[in-house]
């Protein structure tokens, strides 16, 4: 049943928690025990890490699995977060149920845009823009570097090893966009911050939207009470990564809105008479995807979910809004390569300088257990236990897509920590999975992720 806008009926509430959503105890276990686990295998890492320390090895993770150190640290401005997360953990979860659509979208970029600052705020206005001043950053290249930003370009693969060691590891996007928000006059790594956690913040809305076109409206107003909240907000205020994890999202939101306004998903035959049903939303998801394979080279294994919504169009023989998706796609490299970038060279370079730096040094064998770890402490322990639950057809796209893109991340060995950061961008879709948790549960499972996410901020001091 698909709700439209206002208070979803209450039977349909009591159909999904009472009988489609329920969990038997078998699964309740499993789900119990994966954050469990996590917390043993954590203390095995950190044995781990010494005994390489010992041998005279090193893992350049001081805090690990993750990036930083550990300390405890409990700012008088946490008492905002405290505040806040208190007002969430009351009204958050009966709003989500009682606001129409069209206020439950942007009420969810606000709670994910609220919790996000103040979580990061505890050193005041310049500490959340300090990370982009760090000169292995992008904005420090985008500052003293690009005066012209076409021989930028022309020279960004011959001139990559001259670069930080950040700028070296993507494409020249990251740099070229915080360049152009200095040209028009969003000066300082505070402001720059801003506006990157704001547009990452749009993550939220838009797994919203894509969850209600391939599933239904309650299962993503379920997912609203956690979607933005996750512990994941450490990083998400201080990094670009977070700016292409919303960029990947709204390219997958898309081509699901193409495929639903197509007739290729619910089947709605109705649409088969127009052959460019789903066009518009097509093309932008693809250009989407095309702009964020020139910000970060993991953009393959960020977009699966955008690439099983362009399968399901395929399937159905929704050739029109293929091909537009996949020209739209092809449109930036294009541009860029015209310009003097050629994407697969500058992909050679990073690969070769990654192999020289210090993913040299780093034990592969140490970051194949180390890199699940980070992830599960960025998703938080409700996600965790969520994903095991089971789903629709429609969210395992999202949710097993995601989780096919970090089976390829791991596998590749090209990230050998730090992906607390790096990985930002599966987590939005890894939070579909929360889709499965009954009502009842919804209030003190958010209590969890919200307390968990203040925990890593007083513990953890973060590089980002």
């Amino acid at each position: 049943m698909r709700v439209t806008g206002g208070t979803p009926p209450t039977g349909d509430t009591q159909v999904d928690d009472c009988e489609r959503r329920r969990w038997s105890a078998w699964r309740v276990g499993l789900g119990l025990t994966l954050p469990l686990a996590a917390v043993v295998l954590m203390w095995v890492l950190l044995a781990w890490r010494r005994n390489i320390l010992d041998e005279g090895g090193t893992v350049f993770v001081g805090a690990a699995p993750l990036m930083g150190r550990w300390r405890l640290d409990f700012k008088p401005e946490f008492v905002v977060a405290v505040v806040l997360g208190l007002a969430l953990l009351v009204w958050w979860p009966p709003l989500v149920r009682r606001l129409a659509w069209n206020r439950l979208l942007p009420g969810s970029w606000l709670v994910s845009l609220g919790w996000t600052l103040a979580i990061n705020m505890h050193g005041g206005w310049r500490r959340l823009g300090a990370p982009l001043d760090s000169r292995q950053d992008y904005l420090y290249t985008a500052r003293n570097t690009v005066t012209d930003p076409f021989d930028f370009l022309r020279t960004f693969t011959r001139e990559l090893r001259t670069y930080p060691i950040h700028v070296q590891g993507h494409p020249p996007g990251p740099v070229l966009g915080l360049e152009a928000l200095e040209r028009l006059g969003i000066s300082g790594a505070s402001g720059s911050a801003l506006v990157l956690v704001g547009i990452a913040c749009l993550a939220s809305p838009l797994v919203l939207i894509a969850v209600r076109a391939l599933v239904d409206e309650s299962e993503a107003r379920r997912v609203a009470v956690f979607v933005g909240l996750t512990p994941s907000v450490i990083w998400v205020a201080t990094s670009v990564d977070a700016v292409f994890a919303a960029v990947a999202v709204a390219s997958g939101t898309a081509l699901a809105l193409a495929a639903v306004r197509s007739g290729a998903w619910h089947g709605d035959d109705r649409a088969r008479s127009n052959p460019w049903a789903g066009g518009a939303m097509a093309m932008l998801g693809g250009l989407l995807a095309g702009l964020l394979a020139h910000g970060t080279y993991g953009a393959a294994l960020f977009l699966v979910p955008t690439a099983l919504c362009l399968v399901v169009l395929a399937r159905h023989r929704r050739w029109a809004p293929v091909g537009l998706a996949l020209f739209a796609a092809a449109l930036p490299t294009l541009l860029m390569a015209g310009a003097g970038f050629w994407l697969l060279d500058g992909l050679r370079g990073t690969v070769e300088a990654y192999h020289d730096g210090v993913a040299s040094q780093r034990p592969a064998g140490f970051f194949r257990l180390s890199n699940p770890l980070a992830l599960a402490i960025s998703i938080g322990p409700v996600v965790l236990a969520a994903l095991p639950g089971k789903r629709r057809v429609g969210a395992w796209i999202l949710v097993g897509g995601a989780l096919a893109g970090l089976a390829v991340a791991e596998m590749s060995g090209l990230s050998k920590g730090e992906v607390e950061r790096i990985w930002l961008p599966f987590v939005p879709w890894l939070t579909v999975a929360t889709g499965a948790i009954p009502l009842r549960w919804q209030r003190g499972a958010l209590g969890v992720q919200l307390v968990s996410g203040l925990a890593m901020a007083v513990m953890l001091g973060s590089p980002w």
